[in-house]
């Protein structure tokens, strides 16, 4: 978890070149280990990173629920596929303090002329709060994006990832939704251009402000990257006595195929689902994490 005071300026613009030392070193990992396969196969390599942190939050939260799945299935006939799989979800209320914290860490490495990968994982973070009438809800917010693909011959195969991070309010008293924060970022690289479908979108709600944020992509046929990183609060004032619901949705997707929006969307929850979350649950901190 990374603190916000440590997320700044200056290790904005320095996170960056690290992650690009990292992936560079997997590539030449790779290489290395993968040297005696067959001269036809592609040498690839996918990643996605992903950090969101809510914290500082007053009022606390009376009750949170985390919910998470996944599935994970990479095979190569011919050649090898290897995957590393980090997915966490949890939301804490300890003493006078509260966190929502999710993070993924996924990577695909490989090299085949043959072979499958459908990795998919997604957590919902929910927690309740009561607002007085004149008071507002306050929380600060900060978090990072990481994509990475790579591959030396796109015309045998394509890879693809996405991410994406939805967060807003449920006003479950006036059954109205307010948005926070909606950022998701994806690469398909391939060698067939009307195939590609490299997108990022940052969308803030209109209760946030940014202190710090920083944007750098680019896409070219066989390494293609996007990178964000953010810190700034959530502040909103009730002019009556409010229920609500915060909901994080989070969802990783990193599969080998050159078609586009193969992922299936996690529906985001609504009132109803939100008190039924909320309700099962109660004031307990539930983390519930299974695989298929």
């Amino acid at each position: 978890m990374i603190p916000i005071h440590l997320i700044n300026q200056k290790l904005s613009l320095i996170l960056p070149k690290l992650d690009q030392l990292r992936w560079i070193g997997s590539g030449v990992a790779v290489s290395l280990l993968l040297f005696n396969f067959p001269s036809d196969a592609a040498t690839f390599t996918s990643r996605s990173r992903r950090l969101i942190e809510l914290r500082d939050f007053y009022p606390l939260p009376q009750g949170v629920a985390v919910i998470a799945d996944g599935k994970a299935i990479t095979i190569a006939d011919k050649g090898i596929v290897q995957s590393m799989i980090v997915n966490d979800a949890n939301f804490v209320v300890d003493g006078s303090s509260a966190l929502a914290h999710a993070n993924s860490d996924i990577d695909i490495i490989g090299i085949s002329n043959d072979f499958l990968s459908d990795i998919q994982f997604f957590s919902t973070l929910v927690g309740r709060f009561s607002v007085k009438a004149g008071e507002s809800l306050n929380f600060n917010l900060n978090g990072s994006l990481s994509l990475l693909n790579s591959i030396d011959n796109p015309l045998l195969e394509g890879v693809s990832i996405s991410e994406k991070t939805s967060i807003f309010l449920q006003d479950l008293t006036n059954r109205t939704r307010i948005n926070v924060l909606e950022v998701s970022g994806g690469l398909n690289t391939n060698s067939i251009k009307t195939l590609k479908h490299d997108f990022f979108s940052f969308n803030l709600g209109e209760d946030v402000h940014l202190d710090n944020h920083l944007n750098t992509s680019s896409f070219q046929e066989t390494t293609e990257s996007l990178q964000t990183f953010f810190v700034g609060s959530f502040e909103r004032k009730f002019q009556e006595d409010t229920e609500l619901a915060l909901i994080m949705v989070n969802q990783s997707c990193n599969y080998a195929s050159n078609e586009v929006e193969v992922c299936v969307n996690v529906p985001e929850p609504g009132n109803n689902l939100a008190i039924l979350i909320l309700g099962l649950f109660g004031l307990y901190v539930i983390y519930f994490n299974k695989f298929r």
